[in-house]
């Protein structure tokens, strides 16, 4: 990562939410993290909306970006349960509205190609610029 502005931001607070979305006709589960500045975390594109698929997604956003102060999510009882079992020091708010950052994001998650209206493969929608973690 380059130095500069977004090198020297700290990362307290995580918005964590999961979309249903169309890849290749077969509906997939994407799981993702944004931080407080609007920056991506991480991706992670899964065919079951389980605690092992939120466990993994929340493994690899820890190891590549270290433990969070605070985890913003809807009332998912998925992501409740992990953030429990992973990080029991975090705060995880719930509060209606607090998650609006990111669940005000869905469109251009679930838009897709203008063409076909869904992704073709999943690292279509890893590899989208905007919904990538920034590369600055």
């Amino acid at each position: 990562m380059r130095p500069g502005r977004a090198a020297t931001r700290s990362v307290t607070g995580w918005f964590v939410d999961e979309a249903h979305v169309k890849v290749a006709g077969t509906w997939r589960y994407v799981y993702r993290a944004v931080d407080q500045h609007g920056q991506v975390i991480d991706v992670y594109v899964s065919t079951m909306r389980d605690v092992k698929a939120a466990t993994r997604f929340f493994s690899t956003a820890i190891r590549a970006h270290g433990e969070p102060v605070e985890v913003t999510t809807d009332r998912s009882p998925v992501l409740a349960r992990t953030i429990v079992e992973l990080l029991p020091a975090v705060h995880h708010d719930t509060t209606q509205y607090a998650n609006n950052q990111v669940e005000a994001d869905h469109g251009r998650l679930k838009a897709g190609s203008a063409a076909t209206r869904s992704c073709r493969t999943s690292d279509e929608i890893t590899t989208n610029s905007a919904l990538t973690p920034s590369q600055d």
